[in-house]
This record gives C-alpha cells, sequence and structure tokens, in this order.
C-alpha cells in the first residue's frame, strides 16, 4: 500500500508503450504524484529489462498482475495498493 492521502494514479502499460514511459514520468515527476505502472505479469516477463530500467519517480512502482486487460488490471491493482484510501473516478460524462 501507498502511505498517502494525496491522488494515487495507477497507470496500466503494456509493452509496447516503455518507450514513451519516461515522458510521462517526468510529468508525474514534476507534479509530485504517486502511483504505479500497471503491468500484466506476462508483458512484464516479456520486457523485464525495460521495466526494470526506467527511473521511477519517488513514490512509483511497477505493480506486476495477474490480469490481462487494463480494466481487471487497475481494479487489482487498487486492491493490493489503496486498501482504506479514497477512491474516486470521472464519471464517463465527465472524462470524455
Amino acid at each position: 500500500m501507498i502511505p498517502t492521502r494525496q491522488p494515487v494514479w495507477l497507470i496500466p502499460v503494456s509493452g509496447g508503450m516503455v518507450d514513451g514511459l519516461p515522458a510521462l514520468l517526468d510529468t508525474v515527476r514534476a507534479i509530485g504524484a504517486h502511483g504505479a505502472l500497471v503491468v500484466s505479469e506476462i508483458d512484464y516477463a516479456l520486457n523485464v529489462n525495460d521495466y526494470d530500467g526506467l527511473d521511477l519517480p519517488q513514490g512509483w512502482t511497477v505493480l506486476v498482475v495477474k490480469s490481462g486487460d487494463a480494466g481487471h488490471a487497475v481494479v487489482q491493482a487498487h486492491t493490493d495498493m489503496c486498501d482504506g484510501l479514497d477512491w474516486r473516478r470521472l464519471p464517463i460524462s465527465e472524462a470524455a
């Protein structure tokens, strides 16, 4: 669990996105967000060197989950990391 009352970002990623992650991580580093890159165990195994080589901001981790699709992976990540923290989401109509 991440010990914070700040927002926690759970970002599902896949091996095809690894090249773009440094720019994303620079952004979250600049705003001081905490969170995790949520990666399926299969994708992590295929791209372990890429994920382990990322320069993660303080308060960030690569969370390897069993689930393969992004929706289930984020639910598992929330359960594993954010138990007891407030859960917030944008309603679909506001997110568009």
